[in-house]
């Protein structure tokens, strides 16, 4: 089993499904395994496998969450939120090594995207009295906005993503929580909210949205990225990721009290489709709404 992460982490991923295969010889019940199986089959574009993998990992434990929500994204089936778990192990597996790959292997710029958008719109003059970042991660958007921000805080849902962002020592408060029911709890107002790539773990956004629209003061700015569909509403992909329409964002931003100030897509991660075993850009919505 091990064997296989390694594998499935160095992209082998003919070796990894060898590997979790005589796991599951040695241990028939072994739901990890089948799971870690249909996950290295799904990037191979073996789909029909990787179902299958997921579907007897479902019958040996039947709440694993995180394999039900990756057999949903395979099936078409686009659920309003992932589990709580699937986010979690995601992120707490890959903490050590997702900065690097995601800088440098994906290409990833969106952080430093978002700010040269915020400074090129110039909305605001000096600095911001508090500014707060969504799903901060490991920092990198921390990075980017930290000189504009008398106050920054962060949340994120892994502990071990927030255990890096606080190596990088530029959050004033760093929390391991539920974005939306941390936001509740601290019961303040922000001028500034930031969400780099995070959105991608939200099918429905209306209640991220009407949250933040409570915790705004007037004009607030909410900065925010997607993974950008032509389609109708959102849609789950193979991936495990959500997948926004402009008509939609739009649709929530208005309904929750924001106004668009700014929209253009741009390329966000460039990275192996699931379907597919070409790389390509991942194309990503770049957002700036206005409380009003």
């Amino acid at each position: 089993m091990n064997l296989g992460n390694v594998f499935k982490e160095l992209g082998r991923l003919e070796e990894a499904v060898a590997s979790y295969q005589k796991a599951i010889d040695n241990k028939s019940d072994y739901a990890e395994a089948y799971y870690n199986l249909g996950s290295s089959l799904n990037k191979l574009g073996r789909l029909d496998k990787a179902v299958t993998s997921y579907h007897r990992a479902l019958d040996i434990k039947p709440d694993y969450l995180s394999v039900r929500h990756m057999l949903n994204s395979l099936l078409g089936n686009t659920t309003d939120c992932p589990p709580r778990q699937y986010v979690e192990e995601q992120f707490n597996l890959y903490a050590k090594t997702f900065e690097n790959h995601l800088v440098n292997i994906r290409r990833y710029k969106m952080p430093s995207l978002l700010k040269e958008v915020f400074l090129d719109l110039n909305l605001v003059e000096g600095k911001l009295r508090k500014v707060i970042d969504l799903g901060c991660g490991t920092g990198l958007a921390g990075v980017e906005f930290r000189d504009i921000a008398g106050s920054l805080i962060g949340i994120d849902l892994s502990e071990n993503m927030v255990g890096e962002a606080k190596k990088k020592n530029i959050y004033d408060e760093l929390y391991v929580d539920d974005i939306i029911d941390r936001l509740e709890s601290l019961e303040s107002k922000f001028e500034l909210f930031i969400s780099s790539d995070v959105l991608v773990y939200f099918g429905n956004l209306g209640p991220l949205f009407e949250c933040v629209k409570k915790c705004s003061e007037k004009n607030s700015l909410f900065i925010f990225s997607t993974e950008h569909a032509e389609c109708d509403g959102f849609i789950l992909r193979n991936s495990g990721r959500y997948a926004h329409s402009k008509d939609y964002v739009l649709s929530v931003a208005t309904e929750s009290g924001f106004q668009l100030e700014f929209f253009t897509t741009s390329n966000l991660r460039y990275e192996k489709t699931f379907r597919y075993e070409k790389t390509k850009w991942i194309v990503g919505g770049i957002y700036v709404l206005k409380s009003v």
